[in-house]
């Protein structure tokens, strides 16, 4: 993916600097075994002197922020690709009883304002004290596609959820969630 700064990346690393940015202080990812090298040496293996010595100095910068990204991640391997929730569930030892922000590698989060979609869910945990889940409107055509919840007194940062949906259940629910 490219950057608004014209910089080419990974997709986690655009959810790192997302979850850094809102404050988290360490970010636990969680990989499969064999994945577990190629993520390791990206975010802590420094290029070498001979190809860093001929990056324009905006990116020598960015190699180095990579390398301080890197002391903030820490990664947990999911031996056996039992679902989401077991991925989940993988990352208890490293979390501990701690509030966490928990974002999918395979999915972009995109605001609509200045504050980003992993701040926004920070600022109303810090004001409600209890788990928020981040949704999104998603047409009744596209449900099949997502997992999806239902609620009532749907306000910002405020509401309950009543029902959710495993992905491709028919939906009998209204034109949008």
């Amino acid at each position: 993916m490219i950057d608004r700064d014209g910089i080419a990346k990974p997709v986690i690393l655009f959810l790192v600097e997302e979850a850094l940015g809102a404050g988290i202080e360490q970010v636990v990812i969680i990989v499969q075994e064999n994945d577990l090298d190629d993520f390791q040496s990206f975010f802590n293996t420094q290029i070498t002197i001979e190809n860093y010595n001929k990056l324009p100095q905006h990116f020598k910068e960015y190699a180095r922020r990579i390398l301080d990204i890197g002391r903030r991640v820490t990664f947990v391997t999911q031996k056996a690709q039992e679902g989401f929730g077991h991925a989940v569930y993988c990352a208890k030892e490293a979390v501990g009883n701690e509030p966490f922000l928990l974002m999918l590698g395979d999915h972009l989060y995109r605001s609509h304002t200045d504050r980003s979609c992993a701040q926004q869910l920070i600022d109303a945990y810090a004001l409600h004290g209890v788990s928020i889940v981040g949704l999104r409107r998603t047409p009744e055509s596209q449900l099949a596609n997502f997992g999806a919840a239902a609620g009532y007194g749907w306000r910002q940062a405020s509401s309950s959820a009543s029902l959710s949906l495993p992905k491709n259940q028919p939906p009998t629910l209204p034109a949008t969630i």
